[in-house]
């Protein structure tokens, strides 16, 4: 079964193919989505479903990656220390962000390093659970530091976001 940080937050709530699925994890220090359903004898569709469940709920990180020359999703448990993959000088931040969670203003940084950044972008860069990534670009576009726009960028039509101090 589950066990450690994992087994005390998410017991009973997972299935058994998640439970198993975050056990491979776990002893793996991280695996591969294509391979995690060939190790769970299951189907790559059912795979799939089982790792953006685990993703969707924050209990692991999923990244997109290649591996043996396939588009795949990289599996890992994220870092039990709370802090953002992105890091932000606090002397570029504008004054509105000093009462903003740490979330905002790491998605702060990111846009003021990359401009406009498609939403689903900064879903993958921030390593935090899709719900608080959400709430924090909530908080973004409530104080009018952010916007959201649909755009053709890279050749298709995609939801934009830009920071509005630049």
């Amino acid at each position: 079964m589950v066990s450690g940080f994992q087994a005390e937050l998410f017991e009973g709530d997972l299935s058994k193919s998640e439970e198993e699925a975050l056990q491979l994890i776990q002893d793996n220090d991280g695996i591969h989505q294509s391979e995690l359903w060939k190790e769970l004898d299951t189907s790559s569709r059912t795979g799939s479903r089982i790792a953006k469940s685990l993703a969707d709920s924050g209990i692991v990180n999923r990244k997109e990656t290649t591996h043996n020359g396939r588009k795949t999703y990289e599996l890992v448990i994220p870092e039990q220390d709370n802090s953002s993959s992105v890091e932000f000088n606090e002397s570029e931040l504008p004054p509105e962000l000093q009462e903003a969670s740490p979330l905002a203003t790491s998605i702060v940084s990111l846009l003021q390093k990359r401009g406009e950044v498609p939403i689903t972008r900064v879903d993958r860069e921030i390593d935090r659970p899709p719900q608080a990534v959400d709430e924090a670009m909530g908080e973004l576009i409530e104080r009018d530091i952010v916007s959201i726009e649909r755009k053709t960028l890279y050749g298709r039509e995609q939801d934009i976001v830009s920071y509005l101090g630049l």
